[in-house]
């Protein structure tokens, strides 16, 4: 009896332990294959048209083909080879032998949208063309935009009127007509930044960098464009008054060898592509085989001012 006892415990343990059994153990099933197969790469045709232009695009399975026009990547209903319904006014698609031609009819903004094609009897993508049109009749606006913008800095800061007004001022001190005190009192008081004039014109720039980015975008028009660009010349013009005022307060002093300097406006020159009061203007000299020249009377401008009629400074 007290074997049998003896015995009970090492029974337990192997129960417990799970000895004994006689079950099998499961095994963990094999990762089954999940890959996707990879899709077909549409085919992307890339075609420039210019505004009132024509381009053909070679495609031998023209006559089998019908569009989708794909607008911030969602799609409206196909149509037909023998409907336009789908497409933007401007745009007329035809379906030759051997070629699709995409007319484009005038514009008052540049344009870029995608076209799907597809095999009308299987329904298939063939290719998509990605269609970009130059508006080539805003070509001179936007230039003057660029140049409007890369001007700001100096006309905000009316920058050679400043440079303009100190050599005036130095003119009086140098001939006694003012004191060192007075000189230092005045060119200090020359504060552009300070005006309520710059900050409208500020705003006014920051306006137009905008509308440059949605005509860029085909989200404003050419008609949007030319109007910004106005209210910001207009801002530069009243802003440009305050440096002039400042000038011809100063020449009442009436120093000698300067001569009267004529109120002009600052206005933009076609000759010389440039923001200025002084270039373009008849009062202050003349184009000469396509160069600016002073009258002799203000050729002393040509060396306070510095003009690079080809780059981006302003007067």
């Amino acid at each position: 009896m007290k074997k049998i006892l003896f015995a009970l415990p090492f029974v337990f343990a192997l129960t417990a332990c799970g000895g004994g059994g006689g079950g099998g153990s499961s095994s963990p099933s094999p990762t089954q294959d999940k890959t996707v197969p990879e899709q077909p790469v549409t085919e992307t045709k890339e075609v420039v048209v210019s505004e009132s232009g024509t381009q053909s695009l070679p495609v031998s399975n023209a006559s089998s083909l019908i569009y989708t026009v794909k607008s911030d990547s969602e799609s409206t209903s196909s149509a037909s080879t023998n409907s336009s319904s789908d497409l933007p006014s401007w745009l007329t698609i035809v379906f030759d032998s051997g070629s699709i031609t995409f007319n484009v009819s005038e514009v008052d903004r540049p344009h870029s949208i995608t076209i799907e094609f597809r095999d009308k009897n299987t329904n298939e993508v063939d290719f998509e063309v990605s269609l970009f049109v130059d508006n080539s009749s805003g070509k001179e606006l936007v230039s003057k935009v660029e140049r409007a913008i890369s001007q700001s800095d100096r006309l905000l800061s009316l920058e050679n009127d400043k440079k303009l007004y100190f050599y005036i001022v130095d003119m009086l001190y140098l001939q006694d007509l003012i004191t060192h005190s007075e000189k230092v009192d005045t060119i200090n008081s020359f504060s552009p930044e300070e005006q309520v004039s710059y900050d409208l014109a500020s705003n006014y720039l920051a306006d137009l960098k905008v509308r440059l980015n949605q005509y860029n975008a085909g989200i404003a028009g050419q008609d949007e464009l030319a109007q910004q660009l106005t209210s910001f010349e207009s801002a530069i013009l009243t802003h440009g008054e305050y440096s002039s005022n400042a000038i011809e307060s100063l020449q009442q002093i009436n120093a000698s060898g300067l001569p009267a300097l004529p109120k002009t406006d600052i206005v933009f020159s076609e000759s010389g592509n440039v923001y200025s009061r002084f270039i373009g203007s008849s009062e202050y000299g003349q184009w000469v085989d396509g160069n600016w020249v002073y009258n002799p009377d203000f050729e002393f401008l040509s060396k306070i001012v510095n003009v690079n009629l080809a780059g981006t400074c302003s007067i």
